[in-house]
């Protein structure tokens, strides 16, 4: 599920070598778009990105880079359609339907997909592939909700191509949950046998080969693999919904690590680029404003904020108000960022149809009570506080630039750390005591999909610390809020449900603040205006349904 373990690119185990043996479906093409044949260039997609995934298996890895890879080689039994984040489509499944209370769902299978491998794709194989998702305990949290604690039982193979879900409770949003691209993507049951690892009577699921090779029944294939350089997708010549649609679809991917900013602009403005993450605010503006290419002006279902760790002053709830009102909301999101993000307004995305939004309290940028409050803390001037952050996101830089000038006016001292993404994520995603943790971290979250429990469980719930891929890397923890996620786990009944967001947004805002929410940012991705197909679905955070795209 969370994927997203945030920032963006997590360092998990490295690709160290070409990936399984795929069946090229085009000539061989140069990986340097400046001397490819038109016609060859045409049918390569070439993406610029500040770093490469670093793990193939949709079972373990959680970043978005990464989800961006399994999306080309993965399928799940639904999507979400178009750009809408609560209805979803058919994709291995070609139905589903639900019991009256919506506690037990039936799903049939497309007959005829076959994984790359050769494996056939039932009930047996979706069953497997959920089993092994849940096992792993990565990613379970997308799915085990809907479970009852008992996958093996309460997933239930009717016939070869029939798979019955039994929740145990009413489960209207399970459809939403299984078109989430993390934690819901099957692999063939073939090659996990092939490739299993077995100690002391419990298997690996292969993680170790998934991790650098690929058997799915997704679009595309693995080429080839230069780590630290590019990844290189191929067709899948059998993908069951096949190519001969009349669209001119991309018989050939390239992921390239591109990390200098000035340089993906370079790429995207010569042409030797279709997509790019763009990531500095004049460089966006300035491209778009060509009219040569798309981006999208509605915020993702994501929160750019700073984490709290409590410890030290940080202990007291007014320390970390304080610091909230010496952030200028409006100033980074209107002129710092340029008006590409939108004021944070609440702990999860305002777009999300269970968000609190403006209904809960709202911080200002009130120096004055800012200062009140670290005079009622008893925190002495020029206490210096320490922020970590990644390199890459030049957000996460310009955030703490913000607060430090705030703090600076406070009386409190911000020290600025940067970090490569790898050691940041050793930091925040490691095993350190709450002692050895940064006084603050920049970071950022978005949902599988649009869900509350799904949005602030891994995140906030004490049981979601560190060293679990998940994103409580400050080490929060308050036992109210953690008896709130788990009432929302199986609430329906609307008020109820109203009445834990509204609580839970007064707890995680002002009374035990978990990080000041600064900003809900677009998606900084560029798209040349001769590629079709893309969505702009703000779930899918910097990922792409490849098979849709087109050029035209």
């Amino acid at each position: 599920m969370n994927r997203r373990a945030l920032i963006f690119f997590t360092a998990c185990v490295m690709l160290v070598a070409a990936c399984g043996a795929p069946q090229p479906a085009s000539p061989a093409l140069s990986t340097d778009a400046a001397v490819q044949p038109a016609a060859d260039r045409a049918r390569t997609l070439i993406l610029a990105m500040p770093s490469l995934p670093t793990n193939l298996d949709p079972g373990v890895a959680t970043s978005g880079a990464e989800n961006m890879l399994h999306r080309a080689l993965y399928e799940g039994l639904v999507n979400f359609k178009g750009s809408s984040t609560t209805e979803v489509e058919p994709v291995l499944a070609e139905s589903f339907e639900a019991n009256a209370d919506q506690s037990v769902w039936t799903f049939k299978l497309r007959r005829g997909v076959k994984f790359t491998d050769g494996a056939d794709f039932n009930a047996e194989a979706a069953k497997m592939g959920y089993l092994r998702m849940v096992d792993i305990g990565l990613l379970g949290n997308t799915i085990n909700r809907f479970t009852g604690g008992d996958p093996v039982n309460n997933l239930i193979v009717k016939d070869e191509y029939t798979l019955e879900w039994r929740c145990g409770f009413s489960c209207p949003n399970l459809p939403q949950a299984l078109g989430t691209a993390y934690g819901t993507l099957f692999v063939s049951p073939k090659a996990m046998k092939a490739h299993e690892q077995v100690a002391d009577g419990k298997s690996d699921y292969a993680q170790a080969w998934f991790a650098n090779n690929a058997a799915g029944t997704g679009p595309y294939m693995v080429e080839s693999i230069k780590p630290n350089e590019e990844i290189v997708f191929v067709r899948n010549p059998n993908y069951w919904r096949g190519w001969n649609d009349g669209k001119q679809r991309f018989e050939r991917i390239i992921i390239r690590n591109v990390p200098e900013p000035s340089t993906r602009r370079q790429l995207l403005e010569k042409g030797d680029a279709d997509i790019a993450l763009i990531s500095t605010v004049e460089d966006y503006k300035a491209l778009r404003e060509t009219g040569r290419f798309q981006g999208s002006d509605k915020p993702l279902f994501r929160i750019n904020y700073i984490t709290f760790t409590k410890r030290g002053v940080l202990v007291d709830p007014r320390v970390r108000q304080a610091i909230s009102y010496a952030f200028d909301y409006d100033g980074y999101a209107n002129n710092v960022e340029g008006g590409l993000m939108k004021r944070g307004t609440s702990p999860w995305p305002s777009g999300m149809s269970s968000a609190v939004g403006t209904r809960g309290f709202q911080y200002t940028f009130d120096l004055d009570k800012a200062k009140a409050l670290l005079q009622e803390a008893g925190v002495p001037p020029g206490t210096e506080l320490t922020y970590l952050y990644a390199t890459g996101y030049g957000y996460y830089e310009r955030m703490g630039q913000v607060l430090q000038a705030g703090l600076e006016q406070i009386g409190l001292k911000l020290k600025l750390e940067e970090r490569d993404e790898a050691t940041f994520n050793d930091i925040f995603y490691g095993s350190r005591p709450v002692e050895e943790l940064p006084d603050l971290m920049g970071y950022a979250w978005w949902p599988d999909y649009d869900d509350f429990y799904n949005y602030v469980n891994p995140v906030f719930h004490t049981r979601n610390d560190q060293n679990d891929g998940l994103g409580n890397g400050a080490l929060y923890s308050n036992a109210e809020l953690d008896a709130l996620i788990e009432q929302s786990k199986t609430e329906t009944d609307p008020a109820k449900l109203k009445a834990i967001y509204e609580r839970a947004h007064q707890i995680l805002m002002f009374e035990d603040p978990a990080g000041l929410y600064a900003a809900e940012p677009q998606e900084e991705i560029l798209i040349a205006n001769s590629v079709k197909g893309h969505p702009w679905n703000p779930i899918h955070v910097k990922t792409f349904d490849f098979y849709g795209l087109y050029r035209e």
